[in-house]
């Protein structure tokens, strides 16, 4: 940003507010899909002298942002899981018991 600012002086709150901009957009979407939305606009701008960042781009937002892209939203209402819902990344179940050094149910943790 210092880099551009030294060419484009004028155009300092054009930057902190794209910048803002795509801060906001991280929150909301996975980092890959905001990087390609960057770069798109930053090619969007070099090929078109007259267009700003303060302007949206929806083509770029289009390609770049949909379903798949939003990060999924964690629910706060239950902060603490169950025993039933907390498992291994391979699906087995972990057994909580196991930090206390040892278990009630009998089972063999590992």
């Amino acid at each position: 940003m210092e880099a551009i600012l030294i060419i484009y002086d004028l155009r300092e709150q054009e930057l902190n507010v794209y910048r803002d901009h795509n801060n906001t957009l991280c929150i909301k979407q996975e980092f890959s899909a905001v990087a390609a939305y960057d770069e798109d606009r930053r090619l969007h701008l070099t090929t078109n002298r007259d267009s700003t960042l303060f302007e949206r781009n929806i083509e770029a937002e289009g390609e770049n942002f949909d379903v798949t892209t939003t990060k999924k939203q964690r629910t706060i209402a239950n902060p603490r899981n169950t025993k039933g819902d907390i498992t291994w990344q391979d699906g087995r179940q972990i057994c909580i018991n196991w930090n206390c050094k040892g278990c009630s149910d009998d089972n063999n943790c590992k």
